[in-house]
Order: C-alpha cells, then structure tokens, then sequence
C-alpha cells in the first residue's frame, strides 16, 4: 500500500482481530500530521462542491493521504460522505460539514416514492466522482471502501421529519415497512451494481474509509438505524430488522453502527 508501507502487518493484526484472535498487542489507529506540507485547496464557495466537485475532492485527497501519518493500523483513507446522495431519490441539502435532505410530502395511498429512477442526477453525480477515486487509488494505494450510503429507515426520518416518520410507524405501519424494505432492496441493487464495476479494479472495494474507516479479510458491509433511538424493542423488531436481514444474507457480516446511550435497549436483539 502505498502510503502505508507497514501494511502488511496491519492486515495481519486485523485478521487476528476479525477472527477473535490476539496477537502480541491490541490492535490501534493513530493518525498525525507527518510532517510534508502538500498545500489543501481552499474551501469552495458552492458547498456541493466540497462533496462532488472532482477536482476539489481530488486534491483534498490526496493532500490528506500525503500529510498524514498512519499508525498502528490505521488505514490511509478520506471520508467520501459525497454517497449520502444515493438518497433513494431524495433531494440533498448540502453544509459544509455534512449533508441534509428537503422535506417530502408523503401519499400513502399511493406506493413509495423512494426508489432509483434511471438518469438519477446524484446517482450520476456520485458516480463521476467515485469512479475517478477508484481510478486515482489503482490497485491498492489507499482504501476507498464502500460509498457511505444510508440506510432506508435513517433516510425516510431525514425526508419525513422525525415526529412525521415515528407518528407514520403507527398510523401506517405495513405501507411504512414495505416502504423500508422497498428501499433497502433499491440500495442493494444499487451498491451491487458499484461493486461489480470496481471490485476487479481495486483490492479494496469493500470496508469503509474515513470516519470509521475499517478493513477485513472478507466482505461486509454497514448499517445503522439512528432514528431506533426512539423505537420500542418491538418497533426495531417490525421495521428495523427487516432492512438488515436483507443487508445480512447479502453480505453476511455487518457492521453496525450503534447511535448513542438510549440505542443501548437494542443490543440483546443485535
């Protein structure tokens, strides 16, 4: 790997790990400033830009990939958060640390409206960027990882408003669970679809970069479900579940991502 030449190790150290084993210490992550000054661009005025503008992203990336020491098993990697827009159809609201999505009105007399359609603009736009990413890694000179997509159930809270989502939990409950599956089912096709294009490309299709930026020796992949901080056991179980039983017999391994202090009442389910 090029910009972690003691690759090698790690990979050993995080088998050990995906395995329940232990080597002769914990694994750890550490990143630093290594020292080189490769200038970062400036941040554009337009902020979709900082999340789909090639060049842009480009050269952050690399400016980071090349001023930053990776220690331990941390893994050279950016965070290319730009994949929250395979929103389902939805549309994004961009800032300049994260991303949001405007408020959809919802008939529920009619079907979901959350799915791909083709041309999709924020498929296309993501698209553009991440096969560039794909090619500027090669064959193995940093992880690109999966496209941080969210999952259907965290996506509808964002387009519905969370109040609108958890009151439709209970007044329309089987169009709400068809709708989260539905949805689930878009986004796997979705990401099958970016896998098969890349997964001869680049060693490291799979995995995560950036913020929780992890590698194994088989493929996984993650979910989450941050609204289930407000859902019963037996909400989780009728909504939640579903969406990640399709994730779990596509992938088998799943990483999860566990929200705050009152998700805590899901583990025994998890």
């Amino acid at each position: 790997m090029k910009y972690k030449l003691d690759w090698a190790e790690a990979r050993e150290r995080l088998t050990a790990l995906w395995n329940h084993e232990t080597l002769d210490r914990p694994c750890i992550a550490v990143i630093a400033p290594n020292g080189k000054k490769t200038p970062a661009p400036e941040l554009p005025a337009n902020l979709e830009d900082i999340w789909l503008n090639i060049e842009w992203v480009k050269k952050a990336y690399l400016a980071k990939l090349e001023n930053t020491w990776w220690g331990g098993e941390a893994i050279p990697s950016y965070l290319t958060m730009g994949g929250w827009v395979l929103c389902l159809g939805g549309t994004p609201k961009f800032a300049q640390d994260t991303i949001w999505f405007e408020h959809v009105n919802i008939d529920f007399n009619g079907p979901s409206p959350f799915y791909y359609k083709d041309g999709d603009p924020w498929v296309e736009k993501y698209m553009a960027l991440y096969n560039v990413i794909v090619e500027m890694a090669g064959k193995d000179d940093f992880l690109v990882g999966k496209p941080s997509n969210l999952p259907a159930n965290d996506l509808f809270s964002m387009f519905m408003g969370t109040e609108e989502f958890l009151f439709s939990l209970i007044d329309h409950p089987e169009w709400m669970r068809n709708a989260i599956i539905k949805g689930a089912q878009e986004q796997l096709k979705l990401c099958r679809k970016i896998e098969k294009n890349i997964c001869e490309k680049h060693d490291f299709w799979y995995g995560h970069g950036g913020w929780m930026c992890f590698w194994a020796p088989q493929p996984f992949t993650s979910t989450q479900s941050d609204v289930s901080c407000m859902l019963s056991p037996e909400m989780f179980e009728e909504f939640i579940m579903p969406e990640m039983d399709i994730l779990g017999q596509a992938y088998g391994a799943l990483w999860y991502h566990l929200d705050g202090g009152n998700a805590r009442q899901h583990l025994p389910r998890l």
